[in-house]
């Protein structure tokens, strides 16, 4: 098997961790608006008219807003373990977990008859969501040679964005069926089950095997991915790993480097990207555009479709461009967007 083709397939498997989380929202987005499951669940619902569903008493949105919501709660204790459990027993384990207990919560979701379980199964699919966004990242980082390492990584996104077409369309065939509701959140019992069993084929990571001072299978695995004939390669990517190790196997020496600024700024500004985004409104769009559509007078479903379309299509696009923009300056893809983004979103508030 050829160097780039062992890297790029266990990273590109791997990253289908995001698929996870982006089909959830796009499920849940218009799951909620259908007829069928709002019958269910005794929800206000509409009588056969698509628009109609666009009108809920206080009490019918209060519920779908907590069903909307309990996902990211169940992400938090994801994400502050997922750290711990992945250094813990090792990176590729951590995301057959991560993705088994996705697909428990996909399960209760599916068969759910109260209330209750969809609650429950929320939150147990986020806090597998929450592991493997977690882990899922540093496992392909530290796969993935440097000069490829942006791009793959950045497959997650491109997983995340199809996920979220995938179960719009997904919706838009099943939003006339009583059970379609049932159907679209079946897939994410599938989807569990094909990464936690497939996860298990994954190479482990090497940094992680140095960390545990297994150097036979780490050297192994990464002439693997440098090539077995480049052994100067491999041994000096090996010295790399054990020299950036050295010292940091105390909370204390960790704690020490992350708090220089040369960690610590890199750090801000991930955290500050993040937050900056979700106060864009982005977040809404994704849980409600199907409900945002419906209340100005367009076709919910499709709209939504073509929307998420043009997500995927903005996801390719900065895949391809990621690493040869960051080989020069990262700067000028992280503010690109921002004006004419902006702008837009000045000159939608109107029809809302």
């Amino acid at each position: 098997m050829g160097k780039k083709l062992y890297v790029w397939s266990r990273a590109v498997f791997a990253a289908s961790g995001g698929f996870m989380f982006g089909y959830d929202i796009g499920a849940i987005n218009g799951v909620k608006d259908m007829d069928g499951f709002r019958q269910t669940f005794n929800l206000s619902y509409s009588d056969g008219n698509e628009t109609a569903q666009c009108e809920d008493d206080v009490e019918a949105s209060a519920v779908l807003g907590l069903i909307v919501a309990i996902l990211s709660i169940g992400a938090i204790p994801g994400v502050l373990l997922g750290g711990v459990l992945s250094d813990w027993i090792g990176r590729k384990k951590s995301i057959t977990v991560g993705a088994a207990i996705y697909g428990v919560g996909g399960i209760l979701q599916t068969g759910a008859v109260h209330i209750s379980m969809i609650y429950l199964g929320r939150f147990i699919a986020g806090f597998g969501t929450g592991l493997l966004f977690t882990v899922v990242p540093v496992y392909i980082a530290e796969l993935a040679p440097k000069n490829i390492r942006g791009r793959l990584v950045g497959f997650t996104v491109v997983y995340l964005t199809g996920g979220i077409l995938l179960a719009l369309v997904i919706n838009l065939a099943c939003r006339n069926l009583y059970f379609g509701w049932r159907i679209t959140l079946s897939v994410t019992v599938l989807a569990g089950a094909i990464l936690s069993i497939g996860s298990l084929f994954l190479a482990e990571s090497p940094r992680w095997l140095v960390k545990r001072h297994k150097h036979e299978k780490a050297e192994k695995i990464l002439g693997k991915i440098y090539g077995a004939k480049n052994q100067v390669v491999v041994q000096e990517q090996l010295r790399e790993i054990e020299e950036a190790l050295q010292g940091k196997t105390t909370v204390k020496n960790m704690l020490n480097e992350f708090l220089t600024w040369k960690v610590l700024s890199r750090v801000l500004i991930g955290v500050v990207l993040q937050v900056y985004n979700r106060f864009a409104g982005i977040i809404v769009l994704m849980y409600y555009s199907v409900t945002i559509f419906c209340k100005i007078g367009m076709s919910p479903y499709v709209t939504a479709v073509i929307t998420a379309v043009v997500n995927v299509i903005a996801a390719i696009v900065t895949l391809n461009i990621i690493d040869m923009v960051s080989s020069y300056n990262g700067t000028p893809l992280l503010w690109t967007p921002r004006g004419p983004g902006e702008v837009s979103c000045i000159e939608r508030c109107p029809h809302f």
